[in-house]
């Protein structure tokens, strides 16, 4: 019993170690050009739909090269564990509307390890201020909802 709550205790400590840095990166993100339909700062929500589960969720998006971008997420669940994670993703499409407003279709995936869930696969879209992804991994699927906060306006810190 006592392995298995220090085995607890030491993965809490594992997933929450980046929070703190994340307040840096989080206060760094308000300075990327949101002309880019995807860079940027973003909040909303995540929420589970094989159980059921939601929290908050922040990322602040950077380019890593051509229609390449790596996503820094903070995720709350249950409103007393926060976690930091990267996501990288391809661009696969870029669409200009007839209003001029911008659409992007991404995809990507990434292995979070066997207690968070093993590789996550994930694609959606972003357009305007609006970001909607789903996720599956090997016992969960969802979906990420945000809104794009822009330069000057938004929450500036990481809770």
């Amino acid at each position: 019993m006592k392995f298995a709550y220090n085995q607890l205790l030491c993965l809490l400590l594992i997933l929450t170690a980046g929070c703190s840095s994340y307040h840096r990166t989080w206060k760094a993100g308000a300075q990327i050009s949101t002309d880019d339909p995807v860079a940027g700062r973003w909040q909303g929500r995540w929420e589970s739909n094989a159980n059921g589960h939601t929290g908050k969720l922040r990322a602040v998006i950077r380019p890593t090269g051509d229609d390449a971008y790596v996503a820094h997420y903070w995720a709350s669940y249950r409103k007393v564990l926060r976690f930091t994670y990267d996501q990288p993703f391809t661009v696969q499409t870029r669409e200009t509307r007839a209003d001029g407003k911008k659409i992007v279709a991404f995809s990507g995936k990434t292995d979070l390890g066997p207690l968070a869930g093993g590789v996550y696969t994930y694609e959606g879209r972003a357009e305007a201020d609006d970001f909607h992804a789903t996720y599956r991994c090997r016992w969960d699927h969802g979906t990420y909802d945000m809104r794009r906060l822009r330069p000057g306006i938004g929450a500036t810190s990481s809770e």
